[in-house]
């Protein structure tokens, strides 16, 4: 399951408490200490599905982790996303960017790194990044979604109407893709031209 990344009109950075609060910690099961890096990306992995206050554990453990091996591709892209949910834009981009680094098709860091430069008015940049994604994930719909969003605030209605196109050939169903695109070809939507 992905989260949904779509681009909104309106946006509000999700706010998540990083107090630590007394809560139960995780253990290995196997009676053997748990590597700190492991830890902090199962800590990760419980914020990512939703429970919100262990993420001042994961943070902390995967500061350290990074700090240890900066090359680590699930550190990075973990601390990108947990950077994101504390509302810290440059530090998310930097992280991702450092992924991007270590793997330049890493899906997640790609994709959330668009994200935060479409948001920021870094279109061109975002659009460069979401044609290489979805190029590589046609069969994932939204980098494909966010690409025709950008590529109309672009002014390219050509490009979003084909890409919709796409779009809707992997995932016919998709009342998002279908909408946008009738829209467009409607002339209900602008593709202002820069």
């Amino acid at each position: 399951a992905w989260t949904d990344h779509r681009i909104r009109q309106q946006y509000s950075e999700p706010m998540v408490s990083f107090d630590s609060a007394t809560q139960p910690e995780l253990v290995t099961f196997l009676g053997e200490k748990a590597d700190p890096r492991d830890l902090g990306l199962a800590y990760y992995d419980l914020v990512a599905a939703g429970n919100t206050g262990e993420a001042a554990r994961a943070w902390t453990l995967l500061l350290a982790a990074r700090k240890a091996h900066p090359l680590d591709l699930p550190v990075l892209t973990a601390l990108g996303y947990l950077a994101q949910m504390r509302g810290n834009t440059t530090e998310a981009i930097d992280a991702y960017r450092d992924a991007l680094k270590v793997d330049p098709v890493d899906f997640t860091a790609t994709n959330n790194l668009a994200i935060l430069l479409a948001r920021a008015g870094q279109l061109l940049e975002a659009e460069v990044l979401w044609k290489k994604t979805y190029a590589l994930n046609e069969a994932t719909d939204e980098p494909g979604i966010n690409l025709a969003n950008v590529e109309c605030m672009l002014g390219n209605k050509d490009a979003a109407s084909a890409t919709l196109k796409r779009v809707l050939f992997y995932s016919p169903d998709r009342k998002a893709a279908r909408q946008k695109l009738q829209a467009i070809e409607s002339g209900k939507e602008t593709c202002p031209k820069n």
